[in-house]
């Protein structure tokens, strides 16, 4: 796992989330818990290119539950994954 790709990952997730959910709820570490726990530890920029809608939608429903907030949309997740991938070439994985 690159700690660089985690920190990137998790502040754009941050970012993504922050018009919803409380700034006080947010942090780097509140945003990787619901990722890993759909997709695995081992998440990397590839990961994040070949996710379904399928896997969209499951993670839509992890961050809802993990913030307890239903307003959390699939949009903000495509735009945390969006925004990860702008950094993160999941070719390279750089």
């Amino acid at each position: 796992m690159n700690i660089d790709f985690v920190s990137a990952i998790c502040k754009e997730f941050c970012e993504a989330l922050s018009d919803v959910v409380l700034l006080e709820a947010l942090s780097p570490q509140e945003c990787w818990e619901p990722l890993i726990n759909v997709l695995g530890k081992d998440v990397d920029a590839k990961t994040l290119a070949d996710l379904t809608n399928e896997q969209i939608e499951q993670l839509r429903v992890a961050y809802a539950s993990w913030f307890e907030n239903d307003t959390i949309t699939t949009d903000q997740i495509k735009t945390g994954i969006s925004r990860t991938l702008v950094r993160w070439s999941p070719v390279s994985g750089t």
